[in-house]
């Protein structure tokens, strides 16, 4: 069994995917997807491998296999944080309650 623990960053009414690259995005930009690239106190947060992680900001998904699939075929990405049928459960910690959400 596997679990997956998140914070209320990852659950919310918009879709925050993260997408850990080689230095290379702008085809995000011609597809919409509103990349931005992670930062931290104003300076690219960095990988240990010396990558950047580009956020996607989506309203919504309708296929996340399907759109899993379309990213990782891109060139230079490395890999995709939306974690398809990767976790049996998932724990959201919330600012003063946790939510459970467990495969059916």
């Amino acid at each position: 069994m596997t679990i997956l623990i998140s914070d209320m960053n990852k659950i919310n009414k918009f879709f925050l995917i993260l997408v850990f690259i080689l230095n290379f995005f702008i085809r995000f930009y011609n597809l919409g997807f509103n990349p931005s690239v992670r930062k931290i106190s104003n300076e690219n947060f960095i990988t240990d491998s010396g990558n950047l992680i580009v956020d996607l900001h989506l309203n919504k998904i309708e296929d996340s296999f399907g759109l899993e699939r379309e990213i990782k075929m891109m060139q230079g990405v490395v890999e995709v944080g939306l974690f398809n049928n990767i976790a049996d459960t998932v724990i959201v910690g919330k600012e003063k309650s946790t939510e459970i959400f467990s495969r059916k």
